[in-house]
Order: structure tokens, then C-alpha cells, then sequence
């Protein structure tokens, strides 16, 4: 894989603080949000359901109550398992 073959999340922060928080929630069970990188960290916390995901060739499973910190300048796809809601904090001072 190499950087060109995939999206490229651009994390615009708060202006007051180099994080961007933000609440998702999938509507539907089996959703998946292809390989996409970015430049920030980024903090997961499942609040309701669970989700997958596959970051360098390795799976996590998360359910709720579950947090997840994942690296920036890796490739990960998401998968949504049933439906969910997850709270991201994404921190722009790593990379």
C-alpha cells in the first residue's frame, strides 16, 4: 500500500484547541469506511455498539465502553458490526 492509492483524511481542528472532537454514530449495521489515513492521532471511544477495525494488517474488535488509540501515517478501514456511536478525538500536534 502506499499513500496515493488512499484517502487522505484532512483533521481540521477547534480553533481554540489543536483537537478535533466529534460524536459519529453509523445508521446501519455492516457499514464500512474504506482504508483512509491522516496525519493526526486519533482517540476512539465506543459509546454504543461495536466496530472493527483493521490497521497494517491487524483487526481490532471493539464493543462498547472500549477506547482505541490509533497512530497517524496508517492505513485503517473501519467496519461497523451493529450500529453504533463512537466520540473521536482527533490531535493534530502528532505526526
Amino acid at each position: 500500500m502506499n499513500y496515493t492509492e488512499y484517502k487522505h483524511e484532512l483533521i481540521i481542528p477547534n480553533e481554540s484547541i489543536p483537537v478535533k472532537i466529534f460524536d459519529f454514530a453509523a445508521h446501519n449495521d455492516l457499514r464500512v469506511i474504506p482504508y483512509h489515513w491522516h496525519n493526526s492521532a486519533e482517540i476512539l471511544y465506543v459509546r454504543r455498539g461495536k466496530l472493527n477495525i483493521w490497521m497494517n494488517k491487524r483487526i481490532m474488535y471493539l464493543n462498547k465502553m472500549i477506547l482505541s488509540i490509533l497512530i497517524p501515517k496508517k492505513f485503517i478501514l473501519l467496519k461497523v458490526l451493529k450500529i453504533m456511536k463512537l466520540l473521536y478525538y482527533k490531535y493534530l500536534g502528532i505526526s
